[in-house]
Parts: structure tokens; sequence; C-alpha cells
């Protein structure tokens, strides 16, 4: 696999789990323990969802934009890493 295809397919994942994850936050009709499940999901796999508990970020819509880039950036540079590996590891595997 390319290192600029498993960057791409990381990217992918990674804006999806984002775009997942605050749309779960959002609907929230879940018992509490469903919904703290959610909350504990949301900030292991999404890291720059804290973004929004903070003062840093005051507009919701910026909140969001940085999340799902930084979600999509981080799962990118996973997945160029991963696809670098590979790459490597069938190169001197013969």
């Amino acid at each position: 696999m390319l290192i600029k295809t498993g960057a791409f397919r990381g990217a992918i994942i990674g804006a999806g789990i984002a775009v997942i994850m605050i749309s779960l936050d959002f609907i929230r009709p879940f018992s509490p323990n469903v919904n703290a499940f959610i909350e504990r999901l949301a900030f292991r796999i999404c890291p720059f969802y804290v973004l929004g508990l903070t003062n840093f970020v005051t507009n919701k819509a910026s909140w969001f934009l940085a999340t799902i880039l930084g979600n999509a950036f981080l799962y990118g540079l996973v997945g160029a890493g991963l696809a670098a590996v590979a790459n490597l590891f069938k190169r001197f595997s013969v």
C-alpha cells in the first residue's frame, strides 16, 4: 500500500469517527450509563474534542471544524505510518 493511500484512508476514517462522535454527543436520548460510555469514548478516540470544554474555542462551528480536521490529520498520520511500516516489511521480507 502506498503511504499516500494509507494517509488518505486514515484521514477519512478519522473524520468519520469525529462526525459520528459529535453527532452521538448531541443526540443524547440514551440512559446515563450509555451517555457516560459515549463521553469517555469520545475523549479517547477524538483527542481534539476536549477543545469544546475549554475557553480556548468559543464558537461551536470552529470547535467542530477543529475536532474533525484535527482527528483527520491525526488518523492520517497514523495511517501513513502504518502504510510505511507495511511497505518496509513487504520490501525486506523477501
